[in-house]
């Protein structure tokens, strides 16, 4: 036999069984590409949990941050008051202070009435 008979003898052979080496080698392809997507729907699934438990997150910080907005106006509104409130205590101990002097005053009117009665028989 020729060599180009050979090669075309061996090329034929090739062919012929080109078809079984291809779904051997395609089956390990096959058993890798199962794996990839049983990984990849496990994933999709820890995925799909994950993106839930973010979402109800996001949910929780928007109202935590309405909360805090809500307590943040309180606070303000109770500063206020304390202010007002320190300004009636201010004016409260001035007029103490005025009715102290005015009852000084009192005090020493009385004593002087008092003073200038008759004695008690």
């Amino acid at each position: 036999m020729s060599t180009l008979e050979k090669r075309v003898e061996d090329l034929e052979f090739i062919i012929a069984h080109l078809p079984e080496d291809l779904n051997a080698r395609f089956a390990g392809v096959d058993v890798k590409l199962a794996h990839i997507r049983e990984a990849q729907a496990l994933h999709t699934t820890r995925f799909s949990a994950l993106d839930a438990r973010v979402d109800l997150l996001a949910a929780d910080v928007a109202g935590l941050k309405s909360d805090v907005a809500a307590l943040k106006s309180d606070v303000a509104a109770l500063k206020s008051d304390v202010a007002g409130l320190k300004s009636d205590v201010a004016a409260l101990k001035s007029d103490v202070a005025v009715l102290k002097a005015d009852m000084s005053l009192v005090k020493s009117g009385i004593s002087e009435i008092l003073s200038r009665l008759p004695p008690a028989a």
